[in-house]
């Protein structure tokens, strides 16, 4: 059911209609205009005291990594590398002193710049293809 229909049906205090707790179509509505406009608690920093510690949380259907950086800044960067498309930590906790790819040993730093990348041209410009980066 689309939101267009359930809202319209919907009648002051009767509970919601089952599309509104079930349908994907409502529920990426409410990640975008809700969700994603917003702050949200992801953890404490406590989770990551040492330079390298790093958790992964889900946020809208994404993977990002909360790590702190080799400069003791907290960092939110997206869990898919730059090249494939592959997830870069595959445990939801842990400590890194770089994050690596494991499709073709792509190489980020805690910070998510792109330090290496093996097979590339010589004109390939490292800096274009560091990791997305969220707020934290």
């Amino acid at each position: 059911m689309a939101i267009e229909n359930a809202v319209p049906s919907h009648r002051p205090g009767w509970t919601l209609d089952r599309a509104f707790y079930s349908d994907p179509k409502i529920f990426e509505l409410d990640v975008d205009r809700i969700l994603m406009r917003h702050w949200l608690l992801a953890g404490h920093i406590s989770r990551i005291p040492k330079k390298g510690d790093y958790f992964v949380v889900n946020v809208g259907g994404e993977s990002i990594i909360l790590i702190r950086g080799d400069n003791d800044q907290v960092h939110a960067l997206f869990n898919v590398g730059r090249h494939r498309g592959s997830r870069l930590c595959r445990q939801d906790s842990g400590n890194a002193t770089q994050l690596v790819c494991p499709y073709h040993a792509w190489v980020y730093a805690t910070d998510g710049r792109l330090l290496a990348a093996r097979h590339m041209p010589a004109d390939f410009d490292r800096s274009q293809f560091g990791l997305h980066r969220g707020h934290a």
